[in-house]
């Protein structure tokens, strides 16, 4: 029996003293934890506005209104030495300045009068300081400046500068500010010196006679500093 009881204390002991060592493991790793926690903690500061900043862009917009039938109306039965007269007036409407203006006027389908730099087709540029009188053609009470001297409409295949004149010795425009206009006259026609015959009822090779094509006038300008 005394055996018997030894041997259930000495059991007891280990139970016991296997208990607190769990108990001695369990609080270091509680202890870990707050330390690991603790030294991830930041402070910071920050500073910020109210109310938000307000912020807006400005535009930039070319509008062409057409008025008492000027602009890019149809021409038809077009002839050498006989120029044909279009009035369009253009304003900035935008809230920006516009600059480097520049004038292409793409032929489609592609003709004679758009291939040939000589005999082709032939646009020129003038410009009112108030709206052309559409009825005579007169910049009345106004100022008229060459913008595009004639220049052929090959040549306005690709964009042409309108602030140098095309290159010509015309007076260009540099800018358009916000709300100005732009009072434009399209002079357009077929050299007269330009001598063609038909032979038996055919009409010779690279004709200017009776031809069909369409314009479309792209009139640019970029976004001022």
């Amino acid at each position: 029996m005394k055996i018997g009881m030894n041997l259930l204390k000495s059991t007891n002991l280990v139970t016991r003293t296997m208990a607190q060592i769990t108990v001695v493991a369990v609080s270091a790793t509680l202890s870990t934890s707050a330390i690991s926690s603790s030294a991830l903690a930041t402070i910071s500061a920050t500073s910020f506005n109210s109310p938000d900043q307000s912020i807006t862009t400005r535009s930039l917009i070319l509008d062409a209104p057409i008025a008492n039938g000027a602009g890019f109306d149809t021409i038809t039965a077009m002839s050498p030495g006989t120029p044909i007269v279009r009035f369009v007036n253009y304003k900035n409407s935008g809230s920006d300045t516009g600059t480097s203006l520049t004038l292409q006027v793409i032929a489609n389908p592609a003709t004679t009068l758009s291939t040939d730099g000589t005999n082709g087709m032939q646009i020129a540029v003038d410009r009112c300081s108030v709206a052309w009188t559409f009825s005579t053609g007169v910049c009345s009470s106004g100022i008229t400046t060459t913008i595009l001297s004639s220049t052929s409409l090959l040549a306005l295949q690709s964009a042409v500068s309108l602030a140098t004149g095309g290159g010509n010795t015309a007076t260009g425009i540099t800018s358009l500010a916000s709300g100005e206009w732009f009072y434009v006259k399209y002079t357009i026609s077929l050299p007269s010196g330009n001598n063609e015959e038909a032979q038996n009822g055919a009409l010779p090779n690279g004709t200017i006679q009776n031809l069909t094509t369409g314009l479309k006038w792209i009139l640019k300008e970029l976004q001022g500093s």
